[in-house]
């Protein structure tokens, strides 16, 4: 048979058969119920509860899923990405900082990762550290429109506007490229319906910020053209 949570992705995750959260949900509380060993909740199971609250807005209770996850599995690096994301949500800019770096120091590799905690200190204003963070994933991965969007984003605000620009136009580009469902591919836990609205957000995030940048060379009399 079928282990309860891998049952539940078929429901939620970025393969799913058909999307349906709160079959998910059964799933894998059914998982907790029958599948624990020794008061040992099944692998991931808590974890993935967490991603569910945190999409329906229960953030509070998506931090407890959490650390019961992490309690249990102090090796599941991933806790730490949906807990940044968690307590950025909640307004706790610094736990939130911290938790994302100690995702990044596990999993250096990953462009998301770096890309959130640079928008964090991006918030705080602590530009260039962001722009140390998010360096290593432009270099991995030139092609990223997510990756390219902050980059850029940091750029301009760091006074390296035609640089910015240059970056921009290359994402916006990037961004033309990618289809709904690939968009939503970087959203795993996302309802569908909601893929379009995230794609043309970010094509959109593009064009503003392109705009930005040439608005401020023509007041530092540089334009572009």
């Amino acid at each position: 048979t079928v282990p309860k949570v891998e049952l539940a992705s078929l429901f939620f995750d970025r393969y799913h058969v058909i999307y349906n959260i709160h079959i998910a949900e059964f799933f894998l509380n059914q998982a907790i119920l029958f599948d624990s060993q020794d008061s040992t909740p099944p692998a991931y199971a808590y974890y993935q509860l967490a991603r569910i609250s945190f999409i329906q807005g229960n953030l509070n209770t998506a931090l407890k899923q959490l650390d019961t996850e992490a309690f249990h599995y102090p090796d599941h690096s991933k806790v730490f990405y949906i807990r940044g994301l968690t307590l950025g949500y909640l307004g706790r800019d610094t736990e939130a900082v911290e938790s994302f770096r100690e995702y990044v120091r596990q999993n250096g590799s990953s462009w998301a990762g770096r890309n959130d905690l640079a928008w964090l200190l991006f918030k705080q204003g602590k530009f260039k550290e962001a722009l140390a963070v998010i360096q290593p994933a432009y270099e991995k991965n030139p092609d990223n429109p997510w990756v390219l969007n902050t980059y850029g984003t940091l750029l301009m605000n760091t006074g390296d506007l035609f640089t910015a620009h240059d970056i921009l136009v290359q994402g916006y580009n990037a961004s033309l490229l990618i289809t709904e469902e690939g968009w939503g591919l970087a959203y795993p836990g996302n309802n569908p319906a909601v893929y379009r609205q995230g794609l043309e957000g970010m094509r959109s995030s593009f064009l503003k910020n392109m705009q930005l940048v040439e608005e401020k060379l023509r007041a530092k009399g540089t334009p572009l053209y």
